[in-house]
């Protein structure tokens, strides 16, 4: 049975690993991280490209915390009263 080797580059998340949903098969990197980048979700900064989950992890390499983080808790909503002399 003949076979032959066939070299192809698909983009992963600098994060996670994970694969773009249309994981093409592409004959040159840039190529597939270009592809990747113009995925919705996705995200290229500098030489990182990061996918589109959202944990402090991803969010932190995208260049933002995460908005977990940002979200008021019942302590923002609280007021406390000062006696004025």
């Amino acid at each position: 049975m003949a076979t032959r080797q066939i070299v192809c580059h698909i983009a992963v998340c600098d994060v996670c690993g994970q694969r773009p949903p249309d994981d093409y098969h592409w004959d040159d990197p840039q190529v597939a991280v270009d592809m990747a980048a113009e995925e919705a979700d996705w995200t290229r900064i500098g030489d990182t490209l990061v996918c589109g989950t959202t944990d402090p992890l991803h969010d932190r390499a995208r260049g933002g915390e995460s908005p977990a983080l940002l979200r008021p808790t019942r302590a923002a909503m609280t007021i406390t009263y000062t006696e004025v002399a």
